[in-house]
């Protein structure tokens, strides 16, 4: 052993009573502190690449399925909820840093009945099933690490197989001038253009998720740009388009509330503002600790005036054609007569490349979205293993993280290989989403609130985060919309899979 390593296990103390308590005693530095950390801007872009995944995609074809005012009223509301619990997870880890440091100093003896709360987020990093083993036991935790495996695993599955089957289907088109439809009859050499792909998007993401946040904060920054440059080429192109004749034809009676569509656009809602179970992962490499509420809250008031741009602007212009992966409808862009006149053989070169720069927009964003899922399912893996298991590693933390990182990211590759259908492995896993963003903060606020309560006394549950949002009563109403949205969730899918939709 180092000697390194030596003074390290002699300053920390992991008591078997309590594995919450690896505080270390009388040191300067703070053993949970990153090797590198970054600023507000940076989590601020670390945060838009976690919330706007694939499902910002699929929203125009939403907003036209649903008319454009059910879309915009969905939105709101589902938005509001969202910006309630992604506040109230930062309490929630305020409220854990604030109970484990009043255990340690029982552990070292010291009064606590008469100490006031130090509720704050510190560089102890706290997942969400570390906060349920906290605040619900045993069970709560290996519920909420089954769900978010579920998710996590599902998501990840279908990015690679977007990525692949985009990137094989653009490869033919632009090399061999074929068609390669992996759904419907494809080739051999089709087929092995798409496994080729997957075994590329895996060199690609395993290592950059073996990697931790602050150490891929320059790559994150620079999708962050790319994201910003595609959706503004994204309006542009259409808003030019606005002022040309129209050649997309709108479906026959359609209006502003169609309620055949509401069960398309609630669940594309509620994955594409999905993001809370990630927050952790996002904040403990920030510096300023202070303003971590303006952060998160600004990526998603960020990533949902996009969503808004997108999806009206997108799904009045392209009407009934409007494809469920919006950026299909750049297939055809030509440049000419605002953009989808003429032919694509007449096409000038720069409007090639606004088709190439929108079009691999999912690809890209699949290449930065997949890592970050990466770290937050092996980060909660890894603390879902026994103590004694991880005692074992403690003069190898590296080797036991990236062999959960691995653990996190390779199953799904290995899934993507057998590809499947994406549109059913979207609407499963996107059942869960609910658990995560709307269900999970609630439960996880009221049960610290209750805590707060029981080991201090009324009024102890405040945190330099709470505001007049933090009452339980908004939590108990937010749980109880999530549940519905869950309930109308699953009904939606079995309806489907019985061939029979709303």
């Amino acid at each position: 052993m180092s000697l390194k390593m030596t003074r390290q296990a002699e300053r920390q103390i992991v008591t078997e009573e309590d594995p919450f308590i690896q505080r270390t005693e009388e040191i300067a530095d703070d053993p949970f502190k990153p090797h590198s950390t970054y600023g507000s801007g940076v989590g601020y872009g670390i945060g838009i690449n976690y919330i706007i995944g694939t499902g910002v995609f699929s929203l125009p074809y939403a907003f036209y399925s649903a008319g454009m005012g059910l879309s915009l009223v969905t939105l709101a509301i589902s938005s509001i909820f969202s910006f309630f619990c992604v506040n109230w997870v930062l309490e929630v880890l305020a409220r854990a840093e604030g109970i484990v440091r009043r255990r340690e100093k029982e552990h070292l003896g010291e009064e606590t009945q008469k100490s006031s709360p130090d509720h704050t987020i510190a560089w102890r990093k706290f997942d969400f099933t570390t906060l349920f083993d906290l605040f619900s036991g045993l069970k709560g935790k290996l519920f909420c690490q089954l769900v978010i495996c579920i998710y996590c695993y599902g998501v990840c599955w279908a990015y690679g197989a977007v990525f692949a089957s985009s990137v094989s289907s653009l490869f033919y088109q632009f090399v061999f001038k074929e068609h390669c439809d992996l759904y419907n009859d494809p080739s051999q050499g089709c087929t092995n253009a798409y496994y080729i792909c997957v075994l590329i998007y895996a060199l690609i993401v395993v290592p950059l998720a073996c990697r931790d946040m602050e150490e891929q904060a320059v790559i994150q920054m620079i999708m962050t740009g790319y994201r910003f440059s595609a959706f503004g080429v994204m309006l542009l192109t259409v808003i030019v388009a606005f002022f040309h004749p129209n050649p997309f034809e709108a479906a026959s009676g359609h209006s502003l509330v169609q309620w055949n569509g509401f069960s398309i656009v609630f669940t594309s809602v509620a994955v594409a503002t999905n993001f809370h179970y990630n927050v952790p992962d996002v904040v403990k490499p920030i510096r300023n600790k202070s303003i971590l509420n303006r952060i998160v809250s600004a990526s998603l008031c960020t990533a949902l005036l996009f969503y808004v741009l997108v999806g009206v602007i997108c799904g009045i212009y392209f009407k009934k054609s409007v494809q469920p992966l919006v950026t299909l409808n750049w297939l055809n862009y030509t440049g000419i007569d605002g953009g989808w006149g003429g032919h694509v053989a007449d096409r000038p070169w720069w409007a090639a490349a606004v088709q190439l720069w929108v079009m691999l927009f999912p690809v890209f964003d699949m290449i930065s979205i997949y890592p970050l899922v990466g770290i937050t399912l092996g980060n909660n893996i890894l603390e879902t293993l026994p103590e004694s298991f991880k005692i074992k590693f403690f003069t190898r933390p590296r080797l036991l993280k990236i062999g959960t990182r691995l653990l996190a990211t390779v199953p799904s590759l290995c899934f993507a290989l057998g590809l499947g259908r994406l549109d059913s492995i979207f609407t499963f896993t996107g059942l869960f989403a609910f658990f995560l963003e709307l269900i999970f903060p609630c439960i996880l606020q009221l049960l610290s609130i209750r805590m707060c309560i029981r080991l201090w006394w009324s009024g102890a549950e405040k945190t330099p985060y709470s505001s007049i949002m933090s009452h339980p009563i908004l939590a108990w109403i937010t749980l109880v919309f999530g549940v519905c949205g869950m309930a109308f969730a699953v009904v939606t899918f079995i309806l489907q899979l019985a061939g029979k939709p709303l």
